[in-house]
């Protein structure tokens, strides 16, 4: 809502290469957190509100794995009201981009991508997700 913003870090492993995420609530009217701080796998690449009160917001991760050559995407909804997460999705592949919006934001697509680089070939995947 109008008194929340949502705060994020990250990490990397220079030994690995993984990056690791943080995310918080801050109650802008106290100058408090609301709840704890979450700790998530990847790099976030998006951060979108899911109602229009923002009471929900959706954070797109993109996980890679320097090892395999491949990735994996996530994403997490954050209740901005209590600062937990509620739901994830995880999607096989890269990300693509940032998930789009319908006009009425009830619907959002996703897209992935697998790349063999043995062969060169890639293989691409797109996901309709209702937003409820």
């Amino acid at each position: 809502d109008a008194g929340r913003a949502l705060i994020v870090s990250y990490t990397r492993s220079p030994l690995l290469g993984t990056i690791t995420s943080r995310v918080a609530v801050l109650n802008t009217m106290t100058g408090k957190q609301t709840g704890f701080t979450q700790t998530l796998s990847g790099e976030i690449i998006g951060a979108d509100p899911l109602r229009v009160d923002g009471s929900r917001v959706v954070l797109t991760r993109r996980i890679w794995n320097p090892f395999t050559m491949s990735g994996s995407a996530k994403m997490t909804v954050i209740n901005t009201s209590t600062g937990w997460p509620t739901n994830t999705l995880s999607l096989s592949g890269d990300l693509a981009w940032s998930p789009g919006f319908n006009a009425d934001g009830s619907r959002m697509v996703v897209t992935t991508t697998t790349h063999n680089y043995f062969t060169g070939t890639s293989n691409s995947r797109l996901a309709v997700l209702r937003v409820v």
